[in-house]
């Protein structure tokens, strides 16, 4: 524990969360895709213009490059808008393992990741190791309750 915290164990992402460039790579996706529509436009728009002469073919395809390349340029600018939000990325629903004691609070491990976390159910203590299902969040807080056969079912 060289920063103070738990460590999830070894082996304990039982699913592939995506990595940082395959967030990054989405991101970048979903950015060209908005601005598909609007080069569309304008590109037909300078089309029509070189065809009439009133611009150069040249000139034409100038303006465009001039336009994909100033939106590429505001991209890591415009990157954060298109970030999926945080309850997206919570692990509702899915099950866990306790690090520490939750008493009200600790870290339990889920798909590998470490989360802080609080029990559903005020007063109950979950020990160490014990399975748990997330049930929801509180802010950064996932609310989770001891997993038991009833639980499990009704996933």
């Amino acid at each position: 524990m060289p920063n103070g915290l738990p460590r999830c164990p070894p082996g304990s992402n039982d699913k592939m969360s995506p990595t940082g460039h395959d967030v990054a790579m989405r991101e970048l996706l979903r950015y060209v895709l908005w601005q598909l529509p609007s080069w569309g436009l304008v590109g037909l728009i300078l089309i029509g213009l070189a065809m009439s002469t009133v611009l150069s073919a040249r000139t034409s395809a100038l303006i465009f490059c001039l336009l994909v390349a100033k939106d590429l340029a505001l991209f890591p600018v415009m990157r954060v808008a298109y970030r999926p939000s945080a309850p997206a990325s919570w692990p509702i629903g899915q099950r866990g393992r306790a690090i520490e004691p939750l008493e009200p609070s600790g870290y339990i491990c889920v798909n590998g990741e470490l989360w802080r976390a609080e029990g559903c159910q005020a007063g109950k203590r979950v020990s160490p190791g014990s399975a748990v299902v997330v049930r929801g969040a509180r802010g950064l807080t996932l609310l989770v309750e001891e997993e038991t056969e009833g639980s499990a079912r009704e996933r």
